[in-house]
């Protein structure tokens, strides 16, 4: 059975929203799992339409069913959420609690917040950022908006923010006294040595881009430097929010108690914007 995880879906309430005017109209799907046992289990999903750009709006659409949900383009379905389910009795594992935020919605970009939980093993909640160009329903890629300088710069600190909270989650750990357990019911033992060579190797991961041997031979290539810890990011006209892969296994990740979301004010970021990320953001 499914257990319903809320507490790190809430993050996404704590993105502050854009003042322009909206861009599209997101109407709301929302169903419960038909499956005996299971009806308590909630489904809420946007669907977006526009009076001057349905297109862009089908594109985006488009992108957040196959992201989430599964569906491709063309697929014949009696309900968008039958690939995920909780219940199912031939696909045990589904998403529960799903839900949405919308973050950014003017004639500019569109950004959205997914989020859930994942019904496999451990029940791992999960947030899915989209950022949209809102004309075109084209991706926007965190390496469009910033210089290699300014991504490098985002590498840095989230690479030491993200190891100064692991660290002190590592001294919460150690404080259980040994035989102990945590709220979880596990043993800290389990997952201490992760989490140490999570920090010890952070660097190392930091340093890697790509496929090339170092960030000075990439950046001297002309080739776009990757934010290797990035798993997604949201945009509003203020914030910048970065989301990055938990350190501890997958196995494990249920009890991993490390915020792994980071913002910074785009407007201390401004130097570090590509011109087409100034434009984008009128800044």
């Amino acid at each position: 059975m499914c257990r319903l995880i809320g507490v790190l879906i809430l993050l996404v309430f704590f993105i502050p929203f854009s003042s322009f005017c909206q861009y599209f109209t997101i109407d709301t799907i929302r169903a419960h799992s038909p499956y005996d046992g299971y009806h308590f289990v909630s489904y809420v999903f946007p669907h977006l339409t526009s009076a001057t750009d349905q297109a862009a709006a089908d594109l985006i659409n488009r992108a957040l069913m196959k992201g989430v949900l599964h569906i491709d383009s063309g697929d014949v379905y009696e309900s968008i959420f039958q690939g995920v389910w909780v219940g199912e009795p031939s696909a045990p594992e589904g998403i529960a609690d799903l839900s949405f935020k919308e973050i950014n919605n003017d004639t500019d970009f569109f950004c959205i917040a997914i989020s859930g939980v994942d019904c496999d093993v451990n029940n791992n909640p999960f947030i899915k950022y989209y950022v949209r160009e809102s004309k075109s329903g084209r991706a926007i890629n965190i390496e469009d908006l910033f210089l290699n300088s300014g991504l490098q710069k985002l590498s840095e600190s989230v690479r030491i923010m993200r190891n100064k909270r692991i660290q002190r989650h590592v001294e919460l750990l150690k404080k259980i006294p040994k035989g102990g357990m945590t709220k979880d019911g596990e043993a800290p033992e389990i997952y201490l040595p992760t989490y140490k060579e999570c920090i010890d190797t952070s660097h190392e991961v930091h340093n890697l881009a790509s496929d090339a041997p170092d960030d000075s031979d990439l950046i001297a290539e002309g080739r776009a430097y990757k934010m290797r810890y990035l798993e997604s990011y949201a945009l509003d006209r203020k914030t910048l929010t970065i989301r990055t892969g938990v350190c501890v296994d997958e196995v494990i990740s249920y009890v991993d108690k490390v915020d792994y979301t980071f913002t910074f004010k785009l407007r201390r970021l401004k130097k570090y914007l590509t011109a087409y990320g100034k434009s984008l953001l009128k800044l």
